[in-house]
């Protein structure tokens, strides 16, 4: 970052790119281990935190205090038959899964935060349920869309890459 007087401005090329953070799978069709989302078009997070708020008679103004997240991944891909992923994701809707059926364990890996450990980076663990909202077209190309919803709170840890595996800590 360069400092211009009492602002500080971003290096150009310092802001993470969508490419550097990528989403891991496993559970269910998938299997045990870590594979990656990687022909979805669309992966976007949402905290959505949940807020409380109170007025107290000597203030002007409210005070409000974060209590918990609605934490959600929404997401777009292309019905591709021969990704596990996305096969796993449409079995879940075609066949209405519900309950464990539909859990899974997402691991989001940032890339442009590696670790001490050689080829290990910054990752997020979090148990999920698949939420399968559409099977829709795009221009005559089948999509399924849907999001992937926090079932418990979130691990940080490392990933390594070359076992795909999450060590928490």
């Amino acid at each position: 970052m360069a400092e211009t007087g009492t602002i500080t401005v971003p290096t150009p090329g310092a802001t993470t790119m969508r490419h550097n953070q990528v989403f891991y799978i496993k559970g269910g069709k998938i299997g045990d281990t870590y594979t990656p989302m990687a022909v979805f078009t669309d992966n976007t997070e949402k905290p959505s935190a949940e807020t409380t708020e109170k007025k107290y008679t000597v203030n002007k103004t409210k005070t409000k205090n974060v209590t918990s997240y609605g934490w959600q991944v929404d997401f777009t891909a292309d019905m591709i038959k021969d990704d596990t992923v996305i096969a796993d994701f449409v079995d879940i809707g075609r066949t209405m899964k519900v309950g464990p059926d539909a859990n899974r364990t997402l691991c989001i890996v940032d890339f442009d935060e590696p670790t001490e450990a050689e080829g290990s980076y910054y990752a997020r663990e979090i148990p999920v349920a698949v939420v399968i909202d559409e099977f829709g077209d795009n221009d005559g190309e089948m999509q399924v869309s849907g999001s992937l919803a926090a079932r418990a709170d979130v691990t940080e840890g490392s990933f390594a890459i070359s076992t795909t595996t999450f060590t928490a800590g």
